[in-house]
């Protein structure tokens, strides 16, 4: 950004150092998880972010890291003006509303930075939705009245309630569930679950439903379109009277080994992701638009296959079921089931990452995040059953001895991933007897036997994982990270403890089972809450939610979504609810940044460039004119629902466009995109039509647009000229050209670093006088002069000594009265010397010769007298010793002083 102006003067000061004290700008950095600017209780300071202040040339002053409370100081001069740039945001955080990853201050300042994760917001009423099953075939009446979705608000309290969404008989047995906040609508995806029914679009069946309105359809069926997801060709036996025991046996060994499992859709609303448990592969289904707010259904050319890792695996297969996406990337959670070993220390879980929006399943691979052992101690369900067991296909062998009424035999499933704000991974483990079993079920105890009655009863689980630097570590009795519970050595969870502790159906102050969670997670990081499926969250025979919060792990809250007491048509201590999905709003997306004076015209915004307020700026989409605002005086502009008439949409191509012609003038464009850095560089490119423009599309919901500068070059910048006078050792600068309105500051140094502007800045005399010093005795002084217009721009004038005739230091041996005399000192001398010559004149051009006692010239050179002074330096070091001539030529007058070389 250094653009200086060289004039013949020379500015010395009286040669004392330049001492500075020093201010400090501080600030935090912090998760604004409620997108409200300030740090509340509840929300996570963010270490690790570094912040760096540049000068106004563009020079890195000072930078700091921010702390394990977020905050940082940085030591500047005070009145510095800097630039701050925040680097290292979390992955997918943006600054909230109003703020920049760039900003402008001036020392001292307190300068913080809130950010947040977009799809992370939750709106003022957020509402959750939960999957509920009913019992035996969809012509039973007791399912009439039943739904398969219900929704209730995500915050816990006392009084919250649940209501129907969707009939159970329009969508079948759902687990996975999607929300698309573009769109509005919900999708949710098929289970294969023994004694429950699947719906109209069989195993591979994914239904859409209108949040509002709980309008459901069928939206695609894998099967249909080719994709296999189980044997379509299985006899179901489904009770039609929930009275009336169901069979339904050849589903026993087909849970979780057909139909579908997780369901996610990505940020942008694009691609819905989904794992069929049949062929073991990740599915991404591209979403068409359509006229109608919902998406028309796919073909089959819309959907991508991505085959799972194949992981090594001792003792079992591999059984996908979790599908998160998260920040641009899309996680998969499986597990190995141990079925060949029949082993327990062969249960593992593996957590997969994969970028696969845009990808080619040829050319891109999962990465394994973590794996963990699942042969851990845990909280007793029933009938002192505990920890996790192989899976199995012999239902036999899920009866409890001594219990033939009960079936329980906890086989793992990894069923849902969740993310924390600290980057902590939250995952729910769930209990696949529980989708094998329900309440009114037969079995033979043997295989010529009497047909017994059962009742199955799950315990799945929550595991919280601290994020490392390259993966994840699963809690340890009861802590995950930095985090720790009370649930430390209660012996329900890795290393003896668990960081979740309440999972667990008390009543009448008897703990009857210890484990009940049932597979679906959901966050909600405004108010450090975790939302879990479970099994009898508050009463006897029924099922519903728990909050938890994440800081601690502590019990906050619970809902039952259905009537307990063993009512009819729902299943009772197995898997009776699904998965929890949050249903939010779309958060607003904010245009803007700042509009300044590019000073210098090098197209950077310089940190001690002025702002440039009061410009009028226009947004346009599709040349339709949609908002208008006016800059402040920072130069900052913003574009959002104050003053856009229309909603600000993702992936939507709009211009910001600001009028040449203005109030305060006209205004004329600076160099465009000269920069590597979004945030500083002149975006702004001049069109014909007599306006500025800023081209660019939004990203995803919430995604701010905060790098559209425009720069515009300076309408007033100061054109000065200098004289300087140097004389008995003083030297005076003054200016010529100058206006009265316009101020001055000077700095020693090759460049200006100072910390005026024009209102602090110096007036100049009427005469043009700035500066009157005394000359250094030694050495050479640099100085840069700033003159300032009242808008803020101004010019950069480098004065220096080096190399300026006349203006050097006159030491007393070298002062001269007479005219047409030399002086020279020292002498004799071995190295160099220095030479004054006072001539008869006070201009006029010399003639300078050195000579040995020979007549032999050693050196000619011309000089200027300047004052009548001529002062140089002189070196005979390197000749051979002994006496030589030195003679000054003024006009026709000669004269000579002898020199000796010891």
């Amino acid at each position: 950004m250094k653009n200086h102006y060289f004039i013949t003067l020379v500015l010395l000061a009286a040669g004392l150092p330049q001492i500075h004290s020093i201010a400090q700008i501080t600030g935090q950095t912090w998760q604004d998880v409620n997108f409200n600017g300030v740090l509340d209780d509840t929300e996570a300071t963010q270490a690790q972010v570094n912040v760096t202040a540049y000068d106004g040339q563009g020079k890195l002053i000072t930078s700091a890291v921010t702390d394990g409370n977020g905050a940082y100081v940085l030591d500047v001069p005070p009145g510095q003006r800097v630039r701050l740039n925040f680097i290292n945001l979390p992955e997918g955080m943006v600054p909230v509303a109003g703020n920049s990853q760039i900003l402008f201050a001036t020392a001292p300042a307190q300068i913080s930075l809130p950010f947040y994760n977009p799809t992370r917001f939750a709106g003022s009423k957020p509402r959750a939705v939960q999957a509920v099953y009913g019992l035996g075939n969809l012509d039973n009446k007791s399912l009439d009245a039943l739904s398969s979705l219900v929704s209730y608000p995500a915050y816990a309290a006392d009084t919250v309630k649940y209501a129907a969404l969707a009939p159970f008989k329009q969508t079948g047995s759902v687990w996975g569930l999607a929300y698309d906040r573009a769109r509005q609508v919900l999708f949710s995806a098929a289970i294969a679950k023994r004694l429950g029914a699947l719906g109209t679009e069989g195993s591979g069946g994914i239904y859409i439903t209108d949040s509002k309105s709980g309008d459901t359809r069928p939206f695609i069926n894998l099967d249909a379109l080719g994709f296999s997801t189980g044997n379509d060709q299985l006899r179901r036996d489904l009770s039609s009277d929930w009275a009336i025991a169901g069979h339904d046996s050849l589903m026993f060994s087909q849970v979780g080994k057909v139909g579908l499992g997780g369901l996610d859709i990505s940020d942008d609303s694009r691609f819905l992701y989904t794992i069929n448990l049949y062929d073991k592969h990740l599915y991404r289904i591209t979403l068409k638009s359509s006229p109608n707010p919902q998406p028309s259904a796919p073909t089959p050319t819309l959907i991508t296959r991505f085959p799972l890792p194949a992981t090594s695996l001792k003792g079992g297969e591999a059984r996908p079921f979790a599908v998160k996406y998260y920040n641009g990337k899309v996680y998969v959670g499986m597990v190995c089931d141990a079925q060949l070993s029949q082993k327990a220390e062969d249960l593992h879980a593996y957590v997969y990452m994969i970028e696969a929006d845009e990808a080619d399943p040829s050319k891109t691979k999962f990465k394994e995040l973590t794996h963990f052992s699942l042969n851990y101690t845990r909280g007793v369900l029933d009938y002192g059953v505990t920890g996790w067991y192989p899976w199995t296909d012999n239902y036999l062998e899920t009866v409890v001895l001594g219990q033939s009424g009960w079936m329980i035999y906890p086989q793992p499933i990894l069923a849902d991933i969740e993310f924390d704000t600290d980057g902590s991974m939250i995952v729910s483990m769930m209990d696949r007897l529980g989708h094998q079993t329900a309440d009114v079920q037969l079995y033979r105890p043997d295989v010529t036997g009497s047909f017994l009655t059962a009742r199955g009863l799950s315990g799945g689980d929550v595991l919280r994982l601290g994020k490392a630097r390259n993966n994840f570590q699963i809690e340890q009795n009861g802590q995950a990270g930095a985090r720790v519970s009370a649930g430390r050595s209660n012996g329900e969870g890795p290393g003896g403890g668990e960081f979740y502790r309440d999972d667990s159906f008390t009543s009448a102050g008897i703990t009857w089972h210890h484990e009940t969670a049932a597979g679906g997670l959901a966050i909600l990081p405004d108010a450090n809450s975790l939302l879990v499926s479970v099994r009898e969250p508050d009463r006897s025979v029924t099922g519903g939610v728990k909050w938890f919060d994440n800081e601690t792990g502590a019990l906050t809250g619970a809902l039952s979504v259905f009537p307990g007491g063993m009512k009819p048509g729902y299943f009772w201590k197995s898997n009776n609810v699904g998965d929890i999905e949050l249903i939010t709003e779309l958060p607003e997306t904010e245009i803007g940044d700042r509009v300044w004076i590019d000073n210098d015209g090098d197209g950077l915004q310089g940190a001690d460039e002025p702002a440039l307020p009061g410009i009028t700026l226009q947004l346009y989409r599709n040349n339709e004119l949609i908002g208008t605002t006016v800059s402040d005086e920072n130069g900052t502009y913003h574009f959002n629902k104050q003053n856009v008439k229309e909603t600000i949409t993702s992936r939507t191509a709009y211009e910001v466009r600001i009028p040449f012609k203005q109030e305060t003038g006209v205004l004329n464009p600076t160099a465009t995109r000269q920069g590597s850095v979004a945030g500083i560089d002149n975006d702004a490119v001049s069109d014909p039509q007599g306006y500025a423009v800023m081209a660019f599309s939004t990203a995803n919901p919430g995604e701010h647009i905060q790098h559209l500068d425009a720069g515009f070059q300076c309408s007033d910048k100061p054109r000065i000229s200098s004289k300087m006078t140097c004389l008995n050792n003083q030297v005076q600068v003054s200016l010529t050209g100058h206006h009265e309105t316009q101020r001055y500051d000077l700095v020693e140094n090759d460049y200006y670093n100072g910390k005026t502007i024009y209102a602090t800045a110096n007036a100049i005399q009427a005469d043009g006088l700035v500066a009157e010093k005394a000359l250094p005795e030694s050495g050479s002084y640099q100085a840069t002069l700033r003159v300032y217009a009242p808008s803020g721009c101004y010019s950069d004038h480098f004065i220096s000594t080096i190399d300026q005739p006349g203006c050097a230091f006159i030491p007393d041996n070298l002062s001269l009265k007479d005219p047409y005399s030399i002086a020279v000192y020292p002498n004799p001398s071995s190295g160099p010397i220095q030479l004054a010559y006072r001539g008869g004149a006070s201009e006029g051009v010399l003639r300078i010769q050195i000579t040995d006692k020979t007549g032999r010239v050693i050196e000619t050179r011309t000089a200027t007298l300047n004052n009548g002074y001529y002062l140089d330096r002189a070196n005979v070091s390197k000749q051979p010793a002994g006496t030589y001539l030195i003679t000054v030529k003024e006009g026709n007058r000669k004269t000579t002083k002898t020199i000796v070389n010891p």
